[in-house]
């Protein structure tokens, strides 16, 4: 039977995210070899669990805040068994975990190809694939240990499956998108912390097959999710003794940036003996009389008391936390220098400052003609933005690196709708005659 021309552009859209996919794992093969970079500094705990995974002492490290080493839960287990995995190997151990990683990378050039179809348009998904290929900084943190580009990858698939879920209105469809939040709390708790948002939008947008049915599918998800979690989670129970669903960390994450000495990033700023100023890591500047009290304590234990004492900081100092907590937002969005410690990169600063301002021009256009369809693509960078505005920011932005690729979806429409503005033609965004267009609405 003849395919119909809805179908043949289908067919050469996937043609050509297919060749988007295949040019960004090119570019992030062709950096790894041919620079050889392999940085260690930012995963220095997956690599440490890691090790003694290799050694056959399990899923353990030395205690984040005590003297001790023991069973952990500091971290989600799929990166460290991954580089574990890598170590058993012997030779070059962390190549492999490189090349999957940059698998991952170039899949979600695909991946956000068929999410803007479903969200936006044609040609701003095809756009924003090209955009996701090319982008550097993606490509520069292949060069990371880390679950940054396996986050950003589940966080996707996560995406992808709640719109079939919604647009098909069957259980199965449901079971599917749950099983795939389940497998993305082994990698990151990114698509976790968004979940309730994201179960509350599809029974709304299933609200009209009655509201008993609608809420069946975001419980049978829900279900679904925690029982592929389930395995870590009784791990958790069984070395703890207390329900950790994924992972510990939070308190450490809210006292890290809500104290007296807090800066809002992981790093706090001290002078030497020769009066340079330099970083020091945070949890390096506890006061004594808090390291002392948790010292000894097992390492849930150890997260609930600097919870507390976040809390309380929180608590007695409104009107500081409330200026930290703006200037962690205010953090999560740009960049952090500091005078006489970092140089300013410029051409860094204007790129990002094209991909946000083209960003927010994206999201409002959405926001303003599809709002309840764009809405589950936000919703990822809106709680990211607000739990490190919450807890604490990293120095060098990568917690933000996992939503990025989102982000570069809105700002694909968001140049489309700048360029129709501006063209002399009415309607540009539909008629150009540009042959790149052309070749994106194929």
């Amino acid at each position: 039977m003849a395919e119909t021309p809805s179908l043949q552009r289908s067919s050469t859209r996937g043609e050509f995210l297919a060749a988007v996919a295949l040019l960004a794992l090119a570019l992030r093969l062709g950096f790894m070899f041919g620079f050889q970079i392999w940085e260690t500094s930012f995963a220095a705990e997956d690599l440490t669990i890691a090790h003694y995974i290799a050694e056959g002492r399990g899923f353990s490290a030395p205690a984040l805040h005590g003297d001790y080493v023991g069973p952990t839960s500091q971290k989600a287990p799929a990166v460290p068994y991954m580089l574990a995995f890598g170590l058993w190997l012997g030779t070059f151990p962390f190549f492999w975990y490189q090349i999957v990683q940059a698998l991952a990378g170039a899949a979600c050039c695909w991946w956000i190809g068929r999410l803007g179809e479903r969200v936006l348009y044609p040609r701003a998904a095809m756009l924003s694939a090209v955009l996701l290929a090319v982008y550097v900084p993606l490509i520069w943190w292949m060069k990371y240990a880390g679950d940054h580009i396996f986050g950003g990858a589940a966080l996707l698939v996560c995406l992808l499956l709640l719109y079939r879920a919604a647009d098909t209105g069957t259980l199965v469809a449901a079971a599917q998108w749950g099983a795939a939040l389940g497998v993305s709390a082994y990698f990151s708790a990114e698509p976790l912390v968004a979940a309730p948002f994201f179960a509350l939008w599809l029974a709304w947008r299933r609200r009209s097959d009655g509201w008993v049915i609608a809420l069946t599918a975001p419980a049978l998800a829900a279900a679904v999710a925690l029982l592929v979690i389930s395995p870590w989670t009784l791990r958790n129970y069984a070395v703890h003794g207390e329900l950790v669903l994924v992972r510990t960390g939070f308190g450490t994450a809210l006292w890290w940036g809500n104290n007296k000495d807090a800066t809002g990033t992981d790093w706090f700023l001290v002078t030497d003996e020769n009066g340079e100023t330099r970083r020091v890591s945070g949890r390096y500047r506890m006061p004594e009389e808090l390291a002392s009290e948790i010292r000894n304590l097992p390492e849930v234990e150890q997260e609930r008391h600097l919870a507390r004492a976040g809390f309380a900081w929180i608590s007695a100092n409104p009107g500081k936390a409330a200026r930290l907590f703006a200037r962690k937002f205010g953090l999560y969005w740009w960049f952090n220098y500091i005078e006489n410690v970092d140089s300013v990169p410029i051409l860094r600063e204007i790129f990002w400052a094209g991909v946000l301002a083209f960003f927010l021009v994206g999201a409002g256009s959405a926001l303003a003609t599809r709002a309840m369809i764009a809405v589950p693509v936000l919703l990822p960078l809106a709680t990211s933005s607000l739990l490190h505005s919450l807890t604490v920011v990293s120095h060098n932005w990568r917690m933000r690196l996992p939503v990025e690729p989102l982000m570069l979806l809105f700002a694909a429409h968001g140049l489309l709708v700048v360029l129709g503005r501006f063209s002399p033609e009415p309607n540009h965004i539909d008629r150009t005659r540009s042959v790149v267009a052309q070749c994106l609405d194929r």
